[in-house]
């Protein structure tokens, strides 16, 4: 029948049935509040893989930034270019200081980018504690390297890891 229970009846498109009253018609926007949906919507997006795969350089450095707000941080989005190797500066709740560089990457990351964020961050002489991000992962040397570095990296799975966090 393809009917759901709601709203103490059953919704068959814009007519609500409730018992034995007769049929009253409401839209969508009236029954679920159009904004409820379209957050609901973009809730499921959100969680979904290819949202953070599929998207530009410029769109995943915006919406790491915007979940990293979400989540309690302090983040912004750095010049999109000559940013001088990192795109993102975050302070997470406990105070740390974070510059992030991404990489829209579908193969996985090599030892450079970890040591160009090694070297601007020791160029620059921050406080700062860098990571990598890159949906495409990291090769085993560019983790050794990063390690060494004392550079955090994060993949596509770490990313969904904090899309996931409870907020």
């Amino acid at each position: 029948m393809g009917a759901a229970a709601l709203y103490s009846g059953l919704w068959f498109g814009e007519t609500v049935y409730k018992g034995s009253k007769p049929p009253v018609k409401i839209s969508a926007d009236e029954r679920y509040g159009f904004s409820d949906y379209q957050k609901a919507l973009r809730d499921w997006e959100y969680q979904q893989k290819s949202y953070w795969a599929d998207a530009s350089g410029l769109q995943f450095e915006k919406r790491l930034t915007k979940l990293l707000n979400n989540l309690g941080w302090t983040a912004k989005t750095t010049k999109a270019s000559g940013d001088g190797g990192y795109d993102i500066v975050a302070t997470c709740p406990k105070g740390t200081l974070y510059w992030i560089q991404y990489k829209n990457w579908a193969k996985r990351c090599g030892v450079e980018p970890i040591r160009l964020l090694a070297g601007t961050l020791s160029i620059e002489g921050t406080t700062a504690t860098g990571i990598v991000a890159c949906t495409g992962g990291f090769t085993a040397s560019a983790k050794a390297s990063a390690r060494k570095a004392g550079i955090r990296f994060w993949d596509l799975d770490d990313v969904m890891r904090l899309v996931n966090t409870p907020q």
